[in-house]
């Protein structure tokens, strides 16, 4: 690879590569070799103002940009600054940022107002980890925005597959996220010559070294490891401990070990050149990490690569680089006892772990091969410069559906659910309602410029934006779910509500029905055209409560009532020798019926509806006579999903769901005597329940959330011309 065709423009806190930090090891070495095989490379680094340091020209096509920053908090608009200063001078292809904090932040709103497509880096297992989000209180707001940054990234680069795991698991697609490790140089390790340096180390009075190389920093969790080295040396005391780094914690590290009594058992050197690293490596006996947690860790690979085992605790780069009992140990976090075991077995057992160095050596050298991790790097940023952010479709809708991951990952769902009890005064709870659709309505209008398209539910709320639309001019594409007119008993209603109809459909770019029969309705009604409609099938929900299925003794019925005709339910089973159960959120509508001994009201939970109705023998689905909408879908699909025998009262959309005397029995509405006749017919055994039941499963199962979902998000796509990120609907 060597196309040198991509311009990337890189976001950093690493400015101590600008210093020549002997910690950082081969940081500088590794731009400069981004930079070959890029047609240019500028980065933006975080710097201390009291540094004053200026920009950098490493090569000619490598730039680097110190920010001179006040602190971090301040970083974020410094670099900001200067990557617009940059944008308005050269084309950049791609956005790549150093972490998904601080970093990630300047590459999202970069991406925002240059519209160029981003790439994250991670280098630190912080996902959902306990131990990186109470190492500092602001963890937990990094943790946060993090989350939310990685969802805005077009791709993401971890470096262990522990990373990748936990970062899929907030919802991003793990196509997005590719392993590449941080590359690295480790031939020279395992040419290290140890022996000058053991020999003034060791001084004739010690017999083993154990050694560590970092930061000594809070995560490194070094105390532990210093308590870990005093219950060593309470079996053998002729170890010596040696500390390579610099850091915050040194001085309450060594107040620590003399505490301990580490006393000349352990030794602090500070930071040393890199290039003198693998000598020092080579002279240890095992390398110690008592990390609360790590990305790759360099170190930990470096330390194998010199053939020295590794006792580590259970962090991401472990899990990748060490086979326990081979080329080391894998413990607990803070288990010091655990530390000190596999540090005395180790030097106990020196030549069992030595005979396997050249085979670890090969083996790290795949992995962290430099030449192929740079390419692969190098052709994520190629690929992530491909991608068109401003082609991205965006979605906002005020319907809630889950669990349902391709409607949940794909949407912005915003929705006024703030109350939490039931108000029992009408007058408040118009008051309440009405409020509480005004702010959705409000919140509706001042999001609608940041999105592409809008997928309502039909609501007072989404017909009034509608309108609104039509009205004054259209600021977003508008598809409305469901939203036939039911008609009203009151001549007056009807014209108000045919009226507001008429004039939301003008604002609209399509509606979808959930029956056929509604397009030709529509026509029929408005003379709108048939384009502007489209049926798309609904679906089940009763798999979210796994309600287990079980041959009953009662008859069930439930749903919305305004919509159910359950006058004629209880007059069609009056004075049987059954007991019929009737769900419902309005019992109020039944005080006007006289209620048979044998039929029950009650308000359920979701989860109990589901678990009645799967425990019992028989579901009808009584719809009234006269609506212009299909209703009872969910119903009668959930009643197939459960193979349960099942009756629905409809003239309109059942058809599109049930094959009659197939799946189910389809009769007219509003006739209580055909009603009372088939319900006999399934207690008589005249049906072959076994197969209506056999075909009713297998047919709902293709009207799944994840269908109805995913096929309304492709009608988005048709309309506004863009597309998803994710790819699970493809």
């Amino acid at each position: 690879m060597n196309n040198q065709n991509t311009t990337v423009l890189g976001i950093s806190l690493d400015y101590l590569m600008l210093l020549n930090d002997n910690v950082r090891g081969d940081v500088k070495m590794r731009q400069l070799e981004y930079a070959k095989l890029l047609s240019s490379f500028s980065i933006i680094v975080y710097s201390p103002r009291a540094l004053k340091l200026k920009p950098q020209k490493w090569a000619e096509n490598l730039y680097i940009y110190p920010t001179n920053s006040r602190n971090k908090a301040t970083f974020i608009m410094d670099a900001y600054r200067i990557a617009s200063e940059l944008c308005k001078e050269k084309k950049f292809d791609v956005i790549t940022t150093e972490d998904p904090f601080t970093t990630a932040s300047v590459g999202y709103l970069l991406k925002r107002k240059y519209h160029l497509p981003l790439n994250m880096q991670v280098h630190c297992n912080f996902c959902n980890n306990r131990f990186w989000i109470n190492n500092r209180l602001i963890n937990r707001f990094f943790d946060i925005i993090a989350k939310f940054l990685l969802k805005k990234a077009d791709t993401i680069r971890v470096g262990t597959s522990l990373d990748k795991q936990n970062i899929a698991k907030i919802g991003i697609d793990e196509k997005r996220i590719h392993i590449i490790p941080v590359h690295m140089d480790l031939d020279k390790f395992i040419h290290g010559n140890g022996e000058k340096i053991r020999r003034e180390l060791l001084a004739s009075v010690f017999n083993n070294i154990v050694m560590f190389v970092g930061r000594l920093s809070k995560e490194k969790d070094l105390p532990t490891l210093l308590k870990a080295f005093r219950l060593t040396l309470n079996k053998r005391n002729d170890i010596l401990l040696i500390l390579i780094g610099k850091g915050k914690e040194e001085q309450k590290l060594k107040k620590l070990a003399d505490r301990l009594n580490l006393g000349n058992n352990v030794k602090f050197l500070g930071s040393i050149s890199h290039d003198l690293l693998p000598d020092y490596l080579s002279a240890a006996d095992v390398f110690v990490i008592s990390s609360l947690f790590e990305g790759t860790c360099i170190a930990m690979a470096e330390a194998l690569a010199a053939g020295k085992p590794v006792i580590s605790t259970r962090v991401a780069g472990a899990i990748d680089l060490i086979e326990e009992g081979k080329n080391g140990f894998i413990v607990d976090q803070r288990d010091y006892s655990g530390l000190a075991e596999g540090i005395i077995y180790v030097l106990n057992n020196n030549k069992l772990f030595a005979d396997n160095k050249r085979q670890n050596f090969e083996v790290l050298k795949n992995k962290f091969n430099r030449k192929a991790n740079i390419e692969n790097l190098i052709g994520l940023w190629e690929k992530t410069s491909e991608i068109a952010p401003e082609n991205e479709l965006k979605i906002i809708t005020n319907y809630p559906v889950t669990p349902c991951p391709v409607w949940e990952k794909n949407v912005v769902i915003i929705y006024n659910n703030f109350n939490k009890k039931p108000i029992h005064n009408q007058l408040f709870a118009r008051l309440y309602k009405i409020t509480k659709e005004a702010l959705l309505l409000g919140r509706l209008i001042l999001s609608s410029g940041k999105y592409d398209i809008l997928i309502t539910y039909k609501d007072r709320v989404s017909y009034l934006f509608s309108i609104l639309q039509g009205i004054f001019g259209k600021r977003i594409y508008h598809v409305m779910l469901n939203c036939l007119w039911a008609l009203p008993k009151s001549p007056l209603r009807q014209r108000i509500r045919k009226k507001m109809t008429g004039m939301s459909l003008t604002g609209l770019d399509k509606t979808v029905v959930f029956a056929r029969h509604e397009i030709f309705d529509y026509k029929r009604v408005f003379d709108f055209s048939k384009d502007n409609f489209i049926h798309i099938p609904y679906y089940f929900t009763s798999t979210s409560y796994q309600a287990i299925p079980e041959d009953g003794n009662y008859i069930f019925s439930g749903g919305h009532a305004h919509y159910r005709d359950y006058e004629t339910l209880i007059e069609a089973v009056t004075g049987m020798d059954i007991e019929c159960k009737i769900a419902t959120q309005i019992p109020e509508y039944f005080e006007s019926i006289k209620i048979p001994k044998n039929v029950h009201i009650s308000c359920l939970s979701a989860k109990e509806y589901f678990e009645c109705m799967a425990k019992s023998k028989i579901v009808v689905v009584p719809l009234k006579k006269g609506y212009f909408r299909s209703t009872g879908q969910r119903t009668y699909l959930n009643a197939m999903l459960l193979g349960k025998p099942l009756i629905v009262c409809d003239e309109y959309g059942a058809y599109d769901y049930v094959t009659n005397n197939e799946e189910g029995i389809i009769i007219p509405p509003g006739d209580p005597t055909r009603l009372r006749n088939e319900i006999k017919k399934f207690l008589n055994g005249d049906y072959d329940i076994q197969e209506m039941a056999r075909k009713a499963r297998l047919k709902a199962k293709g009207f799944s959330v994840d269908n109805t979902m995913g096929q309304i998000i492709k009608l988005a796509e048709q309309i506004t011309g863009k597309r998803i990120k994710s790819s699970e609907i493809r």
